[in-house]
């Protein structure tokens, strides 16, 4: 579901600022006939882009619903490793894992987001990126913010 919102207002503007949101204009008029219309896609924290990839929490999400097994908690890693970003996705399962069962399913996982975000496979290959990888781990098995109980979605180690 994705929010519409006016650039024409002066008074009372719909959009934020300075919340790193992140939107797109739209070349349609809006039903009440306004000229401009923003669609907001998400915000900056909840992208990591490598080597010009953009990879997506919206995006991943998606993929993940299609996973009866998986739970939708997950952190999308980004690492340094001679000179190429790594990325590593991490998603809690719904169950615990029995005797590493999950490695068909963390492959299916990754070949859904490949599908979804086509720029993964061929930065991978042209060695833009060192690779991509999608791990489960048992429920909890991601950490958590003391005072929220939530789970940061992207983590940038790469600095």
């Amino acid at each position: 579901v994705y929010n519409r919102q006016t650039l024409k207002r002066r008074l009372i503007p719909l959009v934020r600022y300075l919340t790193n949101d992140i939107g797109v204009i739209l070349g349609e008029k809006c039903v009440c006939g306004q000229e401009k219309v923003l669609k907001v896609i998400g915000r900056e924290q909840d992208m990591l882009i490598s080597a010009s990839v953009h990879f997506t929490v919206n995006s991943f999400a998606g993929v993940l619903a299609q996973f009866p097994q998986c739970s939708s908690v997950f952190q999308i890693k980004a690492r340094k490793q001679k000179k190429v970003d790594d990325i590593e996705v991490v998603v809690e399962t719904k169950d615990k894992i029995k005797n590493n069962s999950m490695t068909e399913t963390e492959k299916a996982i990754l070949e859904k987001w490949s599908e979804e975000i086509p720029d993964i496979p061929e930065a991978v290959c042209s060695g833009k990126i060192g690779s991509v990888e999608v791990r489960l781990v048992d429920p909890g098995g991601l950490p958590r913010s003391d005072l929220s109980g939530k789970v940061k979605r992207i983590v940038d180690l790469r600095q």
